[in-house]
């Protein structure tokens, strides 16, 4: 099938007809407005459809939006394609050294910020296993006056978070670390710690769709079975000596393992400790405070 007239329509209609073997049509339909928003470089607005009405595609958009779909046709996640992904209404440059950004995290950080808003004496961050810097950035945009670390065992990670944070205009102190054997930045007092650790089960792969397994980064999703709480033991360690009294602990946990990851915390002398769920309403995140 060709765009017979270069139009916006036929596009759409080639478009979903193509990756229809993968996705449904709300889906694919959803995608291509993603697509002819980052191809006419507007944010996916609302302003978009009635704009999109006039568009008519180049030769050379057309071969472009002919690689999008060969890739999205393999399977490769959109954001990669894209090399960027909406996050609490930002964009985020990513690649596939890096996790896209997901919606429970979203939450995580409206949680760190809300806290912030009620603790105005905490002012120093720190992120652990920062990824794209989704989060600390976040954080840094949307309350001011905090001083924001972040680390990361993975160097292209932190190339990633880097350029993120020069973009959407932010001072983040990233360091290169591996949190498991190190003392992140020579033993700081922070009054928040936040992560999004890996958190997944090797077990656990046989229920995750391909397009995850084949193209994100293994290192920052997956555990061994025989230790699935292996980051979260030594995030409470960390914590219980680089945190403020009345500071916060902000995690993302493996929905199987709330109470585990919770108790793990409360033996570390932390209180007002609870689990939260999500938006979905499984088990999601362990919020606690030092005592």
């Amino acid at each position: 099938m060709q765009f017979l007239d270069n139009h916006i329509d036929s596009a759409r209609n080639y478009f979903v007809e193509a990756l229809a073997k993968r996705y449904d049509t709300a889906e694919a339909a959803q995608m291509f407005r993603i697509v002819l928003a980052h191809m006419v470089g507007l944010e996916f607005s609302k302003t978009l459809p009635a704009l999109s009405k006039h568009i008519r595609f180049s030769e050379s958009e057309i071969l472009t939006l002919l690689a999008i779909i060969k890739r999205l046709k393999l399977g490769e996640p959109l954001q990669y394609v894209l090399n960027e992904a909406w996050f609490r209404d930002y964009v985020f440059t990513v690649n596939k050294a890096v996790l896209i950004p997901r919606q429970e995290t979203e939450q995580l950080v409206e949680e760190t910020i809300n806290w912030l808003s009620q603790n105005v004496w905490a002012t120093k961050v720190l992120d652990i296993g920062t990824g794209s810097g989704c989060i600390p950035i976040s954080i840094a945009k949307e309350k001011e006056g905090l001083d924001v670390y972040a680390i990361d065992y993975s160097k292209e990670a932190l190339q990633v978070a880097a350029a993120n944070a020069k973009d959407l205009q932010t001072q983040i102190n990233f360091e290169h670390s591996d949190a498991l054997t190190q003392n992140p930045f020579n033993g700081l007092i922070f009054d928040v710690i936040v992560s999004n650790p890996p958190y997944i089960c090797e077990v656990e792969k046989k229920n995750m769709h391909e397009n995850v397994l084949d193209f994100e980064p293994d290192m920052a999703l997956f555990v061994p079975d025989n230790t699935p709480l292996l980051f979260y033991k030594k995030l409470a360690k960390i914590a219980s000596k680089q945190l403020n009294k009345g500071g916060l602990v902000m995690v993302e946990i493996n929905e199987h393992y709330g109470p585990e990851t919770l108790a793990l915390f409360t033996n570390e002398c932390f209180d007002n400790a609870a689990i939260i769920k999500d938006l979905s309403s499984k088990d999601r995140f362990v919020k606690a405070i030092k005592a």
